[in-house]
């Protein structure tokens, strides 16, 4: 009984080790890969900043948005945006890292599919 209590335990641990370890990869900008030029911004503090520049009558608009994230698990994301994007309910997303690629799923999409992000390297 206490070797399935001290496994429980070890695999609790590892899975929030993981999830902060996840966070701090994530932590930085990244820019879409989208027509439209939006930029993530993930703080160690859980603050999410996003800006999406778009084209309105032939002029370049910028419309930001601030936030909150947090990692629910190693693939999902809880987002919040201010002004809210989706009716004040949290977005939930799943995302993968790669490296300096990131993907996140059923997050900006209208059907449902994946946006890609890239590191911006300082």
């Amino acid at each position: 009984m206490k070797h399935y209590t001290l496994l429980s335990l070890l695999a609790a641990i590892a899975a929030v080790l993981g999830c902060t370890s996840q966070a701090d990869t994530l932590v930085g900008t990244w820019r879409s890969e989208l027509a439209t030029n939006t930029t993530l911004q993930f703080s160690k503090d859980g603050s999410l900043h996003m800006n999406t520049v778009t084209r309105v009558a032939g002029q370049e608009v910028s419309v930001p948005f601030t936030g909150a994230y947090k990692i629910v698990t190693m693939n999902t994301l809880l987002i919040e945006l201010l002004p809210t994007l989706t009716n004040k309910q949290p977005i939930t997303a799943s995302y993968s890292l790669t490296g300096d690629e990131l993907i996140l799923q059923n997050w900006m999409s209208l059907e449902g599919g994946a946006t890609k992000y890239r590191r911006v390297k300082k």
